[in-house]
Parts: structure tokens; sequence; C-alpha cells
């Protein structure tokens, strides 16, 4: 529940719109193209709305990982190895 919150949260306007509208599309009981009429073809404006669906959500999930990923970035202080350290420069005299 915790996810579907933080991508409902992290969608913009737009995105919500789009995922409340294919969801919709996908429940209504009359399609753009019936399977009745179309037969197999029926199913093509279903199969649309579902794509849809799932790439719309998969932006929104993408979105949260990078945000996440930068936020994890920007509070981590890089350190490498004393090895690898480069060692004070002495002046010159």
């Amino acid at each position: 529940m915790k996810k579907i919150r933080a991508i409902w949260q992290t969608a913009t306007t737009f995105e919500k719109l789009t995922l409340i509208l294919s969801v919709a599309y996908m429940l209504f009981p009359l399609d753009f193209l019936p399977e009745a009429v179309f037969g197999p073809f029926g199913i093509f404006d279903d199969a649309t709305a579902l794509g849809v669906f799932v790439w719309t959500i998969r932006g929104v999930i993408k979105r949260i990982k990078e945000n996440e990923d930068a936020a994890r970035n920007a509070t981590s202080v890089p350190s490498s190895p004393p090895s690898q350290r480069q060692p004070a420069l002495e002046p010159k005299r």
C-alpha cells in the first residue's frame, strides 16, 4: 500500500488523469472496438489502455528511484581507501 501511495503522490496531474482514464476504459463495458464486431482485433483497444497504464506506472517508479538515488548520493560523502589518496605536496624551498 505504501508503494501505491508513493506512486500516486509522485505522479503529476497528467499522469494521474492517464491512470484513471486507462483503468476506467478497461472497466467500462462499452469498447471503441467491440470484440463481438472486430473479433480478435477488438482486444487491441483494451491492450492499448493496459499498455498506457503500465508505461505510466513505470515512468513514475523510475522517477521515484532516481529521486531516491539523488537523495542518497547527496547525503553520502565519497571516501577513497588510504592507498588511493594523493600524498600531501610539500612546499618548495
